[in-house]
Order: structure tokens, then C-alpha cells, then sequence
């Protein structure tokens, strides 16, 4: 059920990976492009949200519902699922940010409840 939830987000135009991040950067579930070093990935994007989450903390903001990397050659998104898991999604530049967003504000719980 969980990958089945995952490969709706490699509908949208320029999406190329889906992946569940657990506790500690474990990858849980991966839909679409594989890259060399997933759990790498998995890992970096648990610190980077661990380190988001303390400046949403900084700036006395009640809870972090993103974060949005661009680099030269893509996106990444990710939001907590919950304490545990991420959801993170790996797009190609120039893609429609705003339509993934709203798949994933659409598929949070779907996703959540398969875990």
C-alpha cells in the first residue's frame, strides 16, 4: 500500500523519486529513480530536518511543515509525516512545486496510515 501511495507522486511531471524516510534516516519505501546511495540521502534528509526543525524552534514558530531544497540540477522536498518518518520528494528543475505540494498535503494521511 505504502509504495502503491508513493508512485501517484511519479505521475506528476518532473517527479522522479518518492522515498519514506524513518527514524534515524532509514529508508522505509522508495517509488521511482534509484540513486547510488539512498541511505545516504535517507540520512541527510533526517539531519536536515532535525536542523530545521531546531530554527523553526529559534524563530518561535510552532511546527515546521517543509523544507524545500533547489540545487542546480533539481528539488527536494520533504515534510514530517509524523515524529518518526519524512516524505521526501526528488523533482527535476522548472517543475510545478506547487502541484506537488498539494499532493502531498493530499496523500499525507494515506501515506501515514500505511506505515
Amino acid at each position: 500500500m505504502l509504495k502503491q501511495t508513493l508512485h501517484k507522486f511519479l505521475n506528476l511531471e518532473g517527479v522522479l523519486a518518492a522515498c519514506v524516510v524513518g527514524d534515524e534516516g532509514s529508508i522505509l519505501a522508495i517509488a521511482g529513480q534509484k540513486y547510488a546511495d539512498f541511505e545516504e540521502l535517507g540520512l541527510r534528509v533526517h539531519q536536515g530536518m532535525r536542523a530545521s526543525k531546531a530554527l523553526a524552534d529559534e524563530l518561535d514558530q510552532d511546527e515546521l511543515t517543509m523544507i524545500f531544497l533547489e540545487i542546480e540540477d533539481g528539488t527536494l522536498l520533504a515534510t514530517p509525516l509524523d515524529n518518526e518518518h519524512i516524505l521526501a520528494i526528488i523533482a527535476k528543475n522548472n517543475t510545478n512545486i506547487g502541484r506537488i505540494r498539494y499532493e502531498l498535503k493530499k496523500n499525507r494521511d494515506a501515506i501515514t496510515a500505511a506505515l
